[in-house]
């Protein structure tokens, strides 16, 4: 079965033919998903260990199964973002823009998705 993937999504075979692993090359590096078609099931991760899902039955199941983990993929990069730091300000998200942009060190500048009002 040949699936339409978004662009700059790529399809890996996995050693058995029911796994699947799809790739987003995103600007900041890869982030992939796994899908398992024998146990009708998705996780993020590659090579993550997946748990069979119920809802993938019938006709359509298969494209259903693929829409919906492309969607878990995408999740964290299309919702809102917010601060991911630690109480003590530590952050290891790998999207935060604090360490892309090297601070606070740079400039003092407090986390700009921090919408918490602690005042």
């Amino acid at each position: 079965m040949t699936m339409q993937l978004p662009d700059g999504w790529e399809r890996t075979d996995g050693v058995f033919a029911w796994i699947v692993y799809l790739t987003w090359r995103r600007d900041d590096g890869p982030v992939s998903v796994t899908i398992d078609e024998k146990k009708r099931g998705y996780a993020v991760g590659y090579g993550a260990y997946v748990r069979p899902m119920s809802g993938y039955t019938g006709r359509g199941w298969k494209e259903a199964l693929y829409a919906d983990a492309i969607k878990a993929l995408r999740k964290p990069w299309e919702d809102p973002p917010t601060c991911h730091a630690a109480r003590d300000g530590e952050c290891f998200w790998h999207l935060c823009p604090q360490l892309r942009d090297n601070e606070p060190g740079k400039s003092g500048r407090h986390c700009p998705l921090d919408m918490g009002d602690d005042e």
